[in-house]
């Protein structure tokens, strides 16, 4: 989670279905993140906004790109 003197994160974790990537970095628009979820595998994905709300998507395996402001 974004907080105050952090300004990005990155995680890498090999799990028995492949890879699973997550990073983020902060912007002067907002935040960017970045996940790569592995195949025939689903996950929920949560985007924290500035203004202290969170979006969440369920995806599908592939690798995602998302921006916040």
């Amino acid at each position: 989670m974004p907080g105050t003197g952090i300004t990005s994160a990155s995680l890498r974790l090999q799990t028995p279905y492949g890879e699973v990537a997550s990073s983020w970095r902060s912007t002067p628009d907002g935040l960017t993140l970045d996940v790569t979820i592995p195949p025939n595998t689903t996950a929920s994905i949560r985007i924290p906004a500035r203004d202290g709300t969170t979006t969440v998507k369920e995806v599908a395996s592939g690798t995602y790109h998302f921006t916040a402001g």
